[in-house]
């Protein structure tokens, strides 16, 4: 079943993203971060941090924000988790600045996702990862420990994919054993030297024709508290085009194949 979604900001769309949900995730981990730095020993820890949140706030709006920051935005999360992990904490305000922290913990993931669409809404080019198999399989593993993991090849992707599929492994796992492979084969009409990285992920219970997004979303944020699997599918199809392809079988495994290649 493949699938074909157009991501591209309408005027509607942009005012929706512009000033609902995502202004308020990203006011929410600003907010708590500017706390911490009030709790901090002096120096600049959250101060680069901060300033990304003010960046990907604006980014909604402007595309060339977006270009000109794709490298730290597609990193918003992992960038912010490692700012908290140097925190210098006086002793004084080790216990407010545990709460902070957990609040941004409570939000970060739904924060992420936004920021990510931003970047996706806008097209801006994502520079291509190589992550070895066996890095891959721990990044794979951390993300979403429940499933089963197997990498057989290197990967060279788009930003974000891996982090991607974890999610989506980890979203399926809830309703049963999750299994994702990674290997390699032979590219379409390509030389006999080139071979394409294929992505399975297999979900024993399979997947609900109606969780697969067949018109443009509003939005790759989960419905309130709804299953995340749509708006993750919405965010790995735009991942992967134009360069790769996603198919998604909603009656046998794999449940969802992604492919990369050179000739793609």
């Amino acid at each position: 079943m493949p699938v074909a979604v157009d991501l591209r900001f309408s005027s509607t769309e942009e005012s929706r993203s512009s000033y609902h949900g995502y202004a308020n995730l990203l006011n929410v981990v600003h907010a708590e971060l500017q706390l911490l730095e009030r709790m901090s020993t002096p120096g600049p820890a959250l101060r680069p941090v901060i300033r990304l949140c003010e960046i990907a706030a604006r980014a909604v709006k402007h595309r060339s924000l977006a270009v000109e920051h794709c490298g730290a935005l597609t990193e918003f999360k992992s960038r912010i988790r490692t700012a908290l992990s140097h925190l210098d904490i006086q002793a004084r305000y080790e216990n407010d600045a545990s709460e902070a922290c957990g609040i941004i913990e409570q939000v970060i993931d739904s924060a992420d996702l936004r920021v990510q669409e931003t970047v996706a809404r806008h097209a801006v080019p994502r520079p291509a990862e190589r992550h070895g198999a066996r890095e891959a399989e721990s990044l794979l593993g951390a993300i979403a420990p429940s499933a089963e993991i197997r990498v057989t090849a290197d990967l060279l992707v788009p930003h974000g994919i891996p982090e991607a599929v974890g999610r989506l492994a980890a979203a399926l796992a809830e309703t049963g054993p999750v299994r994702v492979e990674v290997s390699s084969g032979q590219a379409h009409a390509a030389p006999a030297s080139a071979a394409e990285t294929i992505i399975d992920v297999h979900a024993s219970g399979g997947l609900d024709p109606a969780l697969v997004p067949g018109d443009p979303p509003l939005s790759f944020e989960a419905d309130g508290v709804s299953n995340p699997v749509p708006a993750l599918l919405a965010l790995i199809f735009y991942l992967v085009t134009p360069r790769g392809e996603l198919t998604i079988n909603t009656d046998g495994t794999p449940v969802v194949r992604l492919c990369f290649g050179p000739n793609r």
